[in-house]
């Protein structure tokens, strides 16, 4: 059976709160710790600049709390991001966001140069 969209975002945010309870998330993202707690219940609603807000302040893209199409291998990588400190959480993605740029193919190929470089 697909889960909901509400039972989505719960789980979701479930699992991108390793930093955050109920009371520090509701005072990071602006939302009434009433409202995080039916949220995460999955009994309520999420409008755009809730689901934003929520995004926000777990560090992840809004559509990263809409997702529910992770296979058993990416929800196991996701896990393991997840229990890295966030200081290295923040290097992974600011990694990947310059992997992802301009010109991806030769970054990519300079850094496996050097790593063979320094390999060899």
């Amino acid at each position: 059976m697909k889960k909901t969209i509400r039972g989505v975002i719960a789980d979701n945010v479930k699992q991108y709160m390793t930093d955050h309870t109920p009371a520090t998330l509701a005072a990071h993202s602006g939302i009434p710790k009433t409202k995080i707690n039916r949220i995460l219940a999955g009994t309520v609603d999420c409008d755009i600049d809730t689901i934003s807000a929520l995004a926000s302040s777990l560090g992840v893209k809004s559509g990263a709390l809409l997702d529910d199409a992770l296979d058993e291998g990416a929800a196991a990588f996701r896990s393991k991001l997840l229990s890295l400190p966030p200081e290295a959480r923040a290097k992974i993605s600011q990694f990947l966001d310059t992997m992802t740029g301009a010109h991806v193919e030769q970054r990519a190929s300079n850094v496996v140069n050097t790593h063979i470089a320094v390999a060899v």
